[in-house]
């Protein structure tokens, strides 16, 4: 509507102008000034009705789906639908937004919903819906990552949250601190947490997981991050995670202390983690050839040997999940096919897995 009225109005200065102009054809003292004239109107005009620049619904996502047999040796196993991703971004004027939904073979889910503020002296603000900005495991994006799923920690803290995040990046520093409603939800004591990300050697960390595309200038990105949810008392967590990629090899790692309270917060994945612990992950891959395959292997130590089984009240043992996987990239990471095979130990024995799953993003 904004966008007719200010058409019109321009047409029926145009329409004034003219006739003006053409009323002033035959005086003496008229010159060659009259389209000049005319264009200094509309540019008037345009500055009057004050028209704010607009850039956007712009839409992206992808689709992952997958086969999997969640047991061998047993009869768990079908096709299912991984994740369908919608992302709408655009601009008004100097400021971003983006809102995102996801489904699965469950109903869909408003995954990102969030303004981003203009730059103020290089710092970014963020505010609404976004992920806590703790691991990169859990930052990147879902098809961005090697293997079909993330690491355990990297899925904690993948999870969405309600707040403000301000960050600052500069010469390969980024500072980012955030405050999100936490687990009590809209009460008063938020989750707190702050990070450090450098950019060590070369271009830094890739936008997605593994070797492709990292080239011949060595890559080193480090970061160490705390976050604190006030619901609980010693709920603190500090991390710990790094990527390396050179040519054709790729290692990353992460680690992990879970506070003896942690285990108190609620949701999301209650009695999945157990305070006093120190999970680590690594991850070694390699490409078979520069543009089309990846071969990796990823090791996670769970740390909670202690756990106690919610079910039986069982102490469960140590944890350990060991993971092969092989990617063969059709058009890199936006279209890509995916195979895992993994094994999950715990005191009561050993469970194998495996999976093959297609990404597709546009």
């Amino acid at each position: 509507m904004n966008h007719t009225l200010r058409y019109l109005a321009a047409l029926l200065s145009l329409l004034f102008l003219t006739n003006a102009a053409l009323a002033r054809e035959n005086d003496p003292a008229d010159s060659p000034s009259t389209w000049p004239e005319l264009d200094l109107g509309l540019d008037r005009l345009d500055a009057a009705l004050g028209t704010t620049s607009q850039d956007g619904p712009r839409f992206s996502g992808y689709i992952s789906t997958l086969y999997a047999d969640n047991d061998i040796s047993g009869s768990d196993q079908g096709f299912f639908m991984n994740a369908l991703r919608l992302n709408v971004d655009g601009t008004m004027g100097e400021y971003n937004w983006r809102i995102s939904i996801e489904g699965n073979s469950d109903e869909p889910l408003l995954n990102d919903a969030y303004l981003r503020l203009p730059e103020f002296m290089g710092t970014e603000t963020t505010i609404g819906l976004f992920k806590k900005p703790v691991l990169h495991s859990g930052l990147i994006e879902a098809n961005r990552t090697m293997y079909i799923g993330r690491t355990r920690n990297g899925l904690l803290y993948s999870v969405r949250d309600w707040g403000v995040m301000i960050s600052d990046k500069n010469r390969g520093v980024e500072m980012t601190l955030a405050v999100q409603n936490g687990a009590d939800g809209g009460g008063d004591d938020p989750l707190l947490t702050g990070r450090v990300d450098v950019d060590l050697l070369g271009d830094g960390r890739l936008e997605h997981e593994g070797a492709y595309g990292a080239g011949r200038n060595q890559r080193l990105n480090a970061s160490y991050a705390w976050s604190d949810d006030r619901e609980s008392n010693r709920g603190r967590v500090r991390a710990f995670d790094f990527a390396y990629a050179h040519k054709r090899w790729s290692v990353a790692g992460e680690v992990l202390r879970y506070d003896s309270g942690y285990n108190a917060a609620p949701a999301p994945f209650e009695g999945q983690f157990t305070g006093g612990t120190t999970p680590w992950t690594w991850t070694v891959s390699y490409l078979l050839c520069s543009h089309c395959t990846e071969l990796a292997l990823r090791f996670e130590d769970l740390s909670d040997g202690k756990r106690v089984d919610s079910g039986t009240g069982e102490i469960t043992g140590e944890r350990t999940r060991t993971t092969l996987g092989l990617n063969h990239y059709v058009d890199g990471h936006d279209f890509k096919w995916q195979v895992n095979y993994g094994k999950f130990e715990d005191a009561g024995g050993e469970t194998d897995w495996a999976a093959l799953g297609l990404v597709l993003s546009f």
